[in-house]
């Protein structure tokens, strides 16, 4: 795409929160804006703030992009605008306000509808108008819940997931008639949805977000396709905050590299507890472990994300947990927090965040077990 004098960025979810910041960063670059939402009066107050202090025009479309109706005078708005650049932003999260998983089919469908539908439906009105326009970019604001999950807005994170999945599964295809994509997975962020956190001061600024992601937008010779933003832990936390995840870790395979790596981004120190070989025995059989625990401890070990490893005989964690007192412990999705709690005795004061199963591309569950039987098999 040939930079114009003048670029045009449209904005969903442009009213508040992040969508705003971002607005205000394309002005301060110059940008032209079309500012899209649902709440009317909010988009007018970004208007006139922008319009105050800068030279950038805005242009306002107040519309519902969960209906038809509304997605149609986006599209209209993309092509009357000449718009060059879609930051696909809108978004919900109740159960981050909540601090509960939801449970009524109703506020799922809404998830599902803002976060993946309308997300997808944005990008593809962007797409065809793009490629009758001769090229231009969709940013899709995303989250680290669509790369990772999260144990406490599961439903927020398979949204993510989705767009995820519509993103990686159009990209190259599109990239070819000129249409770049941007995918921005970012960590928690210091605006109203986490304004009830203790650390929301620890939290990403959005001014500084904004302003890197339209940077990035600019780019001529190349174009960043994923971005991962995750915040920056403050040098008087470094070493106060303690992660526990525990296993067998026989024959170490991509699932436990995920779950090591997800577990040791909670925190500032990842202490890995590990099955000695005689509880490994009773819990998987004469024949296991493959590795003794010395070997196992010096694969884990050579880790960078693991800082300390710590061999433990009891078959529940219970024991070992009271003893160290991390934090935080990650266990296995297999289970939810409270049975994980009663079962093994794990206090009220340390934290449980659960980490879902990883699956090879067949869906099969990746484990030890599995391989040894794969190689069984084989043989």
């Amino acid at each position: 795409m040939v930079p114009s004098s003048k670029r045009v960025v449209a904005i969903t979810g442009a009213s508040s929160g992040v969508g705003a910041r971002m607005a205000h960063a394309c002005a301060e670059r110059g940008f032209d804006l079309v500012l899209c939402g649902r709440d009317r009066a909010r988009l007018d107050g970004t208007k006139d703030a922008i319009e105050a202090s800068t030279a950038s025009r805005c242009a306002l479309v107040a519309a519902d992009l969960n209906e038809s109706a509304g997605l149609g005078v986006f599209a209209q708005a993309l092509q009357a605008h000449r718009v060059d650049t879609v930051i696909n932003n809108a978004a919900v999260n109740p159960e981050l306000m909540q601090r509960e998983s939801l449970s009524s089919l109703g506020q799922i469908a809404e998830v599902i509808n803002t976060n993946t539908s309308a997300a997808i439906a944005v990008a593809l009105a962007a797409f065809e108008h793009f490629v009758a326009y001769g090229g231009g970019m969709i940013v899709n604001i995303n989250s680290v819940a669509g790369l990772r999950g999260s144990g406490h807005e599961p439903v927020y994170a398979a949204s993510k997931f989705g767009l995820r999945g519509f993103s990686e599964s159009v990209k190259d295809a599109w990239f070819g008639r000129g249409v770049r994509m941007m995918d921005v997975y970012v960590g928690a962020i210091a605006t109203g949805m986490s304004i009830g956190r203790p650390d929301v001061a620890e939290l990403i600024d959005p001014d500084e977000l904004a302003a890197l992601v339209i940077r990035l937008c600019e780019t001529h010779s190349f174009h960043t396709r994923e971005i991962n933003i995750q915040k920056t832990i403050p040098a008087t936390r470094r070493t106060s905050r303690v992660v526990f995840a525990n296993g067998v870790f026989d024959l170490l395979h991509p699932g436990h590299i995920a779950l090591l790596q997800f577990a040791r981004s909670l925190g500032d120190k990842l202490v890995v507890g590990l099955n000695s070989d005689h509880s490994v025995r009773e819990l998987k059989g004469a024949e296991r472990p493959i590795q003794d625990q010395n070997a196992r401890k010096l694969v884990l070990e050579a880790l960078r994300f693991v800082d300390e490893v710590v061999i433990f005989d009891e078959l529940r964690t219970g024991k070992i947990v009271r003893k160290l007192m991390p934090d935080v412990i990650v266990k296995g999705e297999e289970y939810s927090p409270d049975v994980i709690r009663a079962t093994d005795g794990i206090p009220d004061a340390v934290e449980i965040v659960t980490f879902p199963v990883m699956r090879d591309t067949h869906g099969r569950k990746l484990s030890t077990t599995a391989t040894i039987e794969t190689l069984r098999s084989d043989r």
